[in-house]
């Protein structure tokens, strides 16, 4: 059955490839005429092949977070908005790791699903609700690594927590022919700190066991020939603890 599937819809960066691909097998037609907010779908994102970058704005469902018109804001509408957040890669954690901390704030206050919010959470979340149309502004370079074939390829790994969350970001580092470097985000990952209070410390050993767990993820997938993989913190309470035995 998989053999009779005829896949349709490509699209390519460069128009030498789409003037090889059938007509309507597609996406769009050669030349290629995109304006600067519009681009192709793909999983959770866009992409704009013309500038090869990953747009954020409509990929992650951005547009769907606006006042209901029929009935006010309760828990129940909250969670359906930011749950309709499609970050794949991470991409803008430090953005959604803000709305996960409002989250466990309304589970702190105890409230029903369809009350409605109180005034100090409901100003706080229109307060939200109107900077999260900046991430519309975000666009993230597809090609991770330098355009000349690179001759030299790093994996840096950070971590760093807070009192509210903690989290893990990964950089690919690449150097080519010419000695030119290009750093670019590769993936990231965060999480809401427990209801329960523990130390900063603790917290901070939360991440880095979470940026061991997303390189332990990520380095498969890559495909990569990787020379050299280092990881980052800037607690020595972490390095301490680390280096003692288990």
């Amino acid at each position: 059955m998989w053999s009779q599937l005829h896949l349709r819809k490509f699209c390519a960066s460069h128009p030498n490839i789409l003037e090889a691909v059938p007509p309507d097998c597609r996406e769009m037609e050669v030349p290629i005429e995109l304006d600067n907010n519009e681009g192709i779908k793909t999983p959770g994102l866009l992409w704009h092949p013309l500038s090869d970058q990953f747009l954020i704005s409509k990929g992650t469902c951005v547009q769907k977070l606006r006042e209901p018109k029929n009935s006010p804001f309760s828990k129940r509408i909250i969670f359906s908005i930011v749950a309709a957040i499609f970050d794949p890669l991470c991409l803008i954690s430090p953005v959604v790791v803000v709305y996960k901390i409002f989250l466990q704030q309304l589970w702190l206050h105890k409230l029903d699903w369809d009350d409605q919010l109180p005034s100090e959470l409901l100003n706080q979340w229109m307060d939200m609700n109107m900077r999260l149309f900046q991430v519309n502004e975000i666009t993230v370079d597809r090609l991770v690594l330098a355009k000349v074939q690179p001759t030299e390829i790093e994996l840096h790994g950070f971590c760093d927590s807070s009192e509210k969350a903690y989290g893990a970001c990964l950089y690919l580092r690449s150097v080519n022919q010419q000695g030119e470097v290009t750093t670019k985000l590769l993936c990231s990952k965060s999480r809401v700190a427990p209801v329960k209070k523990i130390t900063l410390p603790s917290l901070e050993l939360c991440g880095a066991l979470l940026l061991a767990q997303l390189i332990q993820k990520t380095v498969p997938a890559l495909n990569l020939k990787i020379d050299r993989i280092l990881f980052w913190t800037d607690s020595t309470i972490v390095l301490s603890w680390l280096a003692t035995s288990s």
